[in-house]
């Protein structure tokens, strides 16, 4: 038996349908209404890929127009820094000579890269634990430990198991004589993790151009589960 698509009808030939003409037009008719049903098909799904392409199309152009629209609010000057690779380098060998200080236990050389002892230094306390103080000991406790930038340094320095801060991804933001540094770090002692968290450090270029840290600040996690 053969098919011939004839102007989007089907004509059928075969020696069966010779016999019977009445068969032969029913089946002609059946054939070209699935032919039609296919391109009508076809047609929608068509129709339907290039919905979803405009729809698609459509989202991009409303995210453009409200990126636009917020470059268009913030005013050029916004995120110009006054910043230089002379000073990052220098805030990043602070940065090593901190490490370099925790190892060795050289209390003076840390002492050296802050700007002085009173400096904000603290893991400041979780208000469930600042409550618990506040109710427990000290009525005046405001989660930040007193004992700062001076104990940590007389820790540092008396340590009998080798200490050492790791510090990932650091990231430095200079502009002009201030300077914001922020990493995160692990704490070890006897080489194992003992803390963990985010650090940020806030630093000021000084009369003498050198850069000293202004206040350390972290969270902690304890050693890792």
């Amino acid at each position: 038996m053969e098919i011939h698509r004839l102007s989007g009808t089907a004509a059928v030939s075969s020696p069966f349908l010779q016999a019977d003409p009445p068969s032969a037009v029913r089946l002609s008719k059946t054939l070209g209404h699935f032919v039609l049903l296919l391109e009508t098909t076809h047609a929608l799904e068509k129709r339907r890929k290039i919905s979803v392409m405009s729809k698609h199309k459509f989202i991009v152009f409303l995210i453009a127009v409200a990126a636009a629209t917020v470059n268009a609010q913030t005013p050029s000057h916004i995120g110009q820094y006054e910043t230089s690779s002379k000073d990052t380098d220098a805030i990043l060998q602070v940065t090593k000579d901190f490490r370099a200080a925790l190892t060795t236990k050289d209390g003076k050389k840390l002492s050296a890269l802050l700007l002085n002892s009173k400096i904000l230094f603290s893991s400041p306390a979780s208000p469930t634990r600042a409550r618990k103080q506040k109710e427990e000991v000290d009525s005046n406790f405001d989660g930040i430990d007193a004992a700062g930038a001076s104990g940590f340094i007389e820790f540092v320095a008396k340590s009998k198991e080798p200490i050492e801060e790791k510090f990932y991804n650091v990231k430095i933001t200079q502009d002009r004589h201030v300077a914001w540094v922020m990493f995160d770090f692990e704490f070890l002692e006897d080489n194992k993790v003992q803390n963990y968290g985010i650090e940020a450090w806030q630093m000021l270029k000084t009369a003498d151009d050198s850069w000293k840290i202004l206040s350390v600040v972290w969270s902690s996690h304890g050693a890792p589960k």
